[in-house]
């Protein structure tokens, strides 16, 4: 806002007047910081660059914020954990994957029943244990033995502890497991892979080769794996949340 620091807060925009705002809020370094709807009246674009503004300011700052919206997207972008009301009275209070995956009564079922999952849920939802081999130790053979007990078509493999790629099942069997080659010559590379604290959306395109995804932690490391049923099960909605079949008359 330098440029416009001369004017009067009448002659900005309404995205610009929220930014004051913010910065009237802010100056004052109070603990706790309440918001009532603070974005209601501004246009979706404008909206969207305040709440990106609101959560960067956040990790900078470490405020508390209690921010108010009727807007249940909202809530799940900016709120660490998020408390819905009814007449008055907190219905459920928790995270975003506790509410969408967990509502605690219809009303809340409802409230949320046209949210996407897909970007509430992380990678964290769906991580399973990689078992991954050892670039330097498993041979083909041992690789296909473990993948044959473990029921799975691939697995990663690594090299003093860093990821550098994917044996699949299928390879190794049409490079023939006893001809005395090594895992790197069925290595594949290229392999999709994602932080592990990713929202599913992200995952979703990784999983369209029905290859695990490889989970990385803040070091870059192989952390689990999100197998492409998971991460598809995870964002449908529940089974259970479906009408019973017993109320749906039988057919003539």
């Amino acid at each position: 806002l330098a440029a416009w620091a001369d004017r009067r807060p009448r002659a900005l925009s309404g995205g610009m007047q929220q930014r004051v705002g913010l910065a009237r809020a802010l100056a004052v370094d109070a603990e706790i910081l309440l918001m009532d709807e603070p974005f209601s009246a501004l246009d979706p674009l404008i909206r969207r660059d305040m709440q990106a503004e609101l959560v960067q300011l956040q990790r900078e700052l470490k405020k508390t914020i209690i921010f108010i919206t009727h807007d249940l997207n909202e809530a799940l972008i900016l709120g660490d954990h998020i408390a819905i009301m009814k007449a008055g009275r907190f219905v459920q209070v928790g995270t975003a994957q506790q509410i969408v995956g967990s509502p605690a009564d219809d009303y809340v079922a409802a409230f949320t029943q046209d949210i996407d999952r897909a970007r509430v849920f992380t990678g964290h939802s769906v991580v399973a244990e990689a078992h991954a081999l050892d670039l330097a130790t498993d041979t083909p053979a041992s690789a296909m033995e473990r993948m044959a007990r473990l029921e799975r078509d691939a697995l990663h493999v690594l090299d003093s502890g860093r990821l550098v790629g994917m044996v699949t099942y299928r390879g190794l069997a049409e490079r023939g497991a006893g001809n005395g080659g090594g895992l790197a010559e069925a290595l594949i590379r290229e392999v999709p892979a994602a932080p592990l604290d990713a929202h599913l959306y992200r995952l979703y395109g990784l999983c369209a080769d029905g290859l695990p995804v490889a989970l990385l932690d803040d070091d870059g490391r192989l952390a689990g794996i999100a197998e492409p049923q998971a991460v598809f099960a995870q964002i449908a909605v529940d089974a259970a949340a479906a009408p019973d079949d017993r109320a749906i008359p039988p057919a003539p």
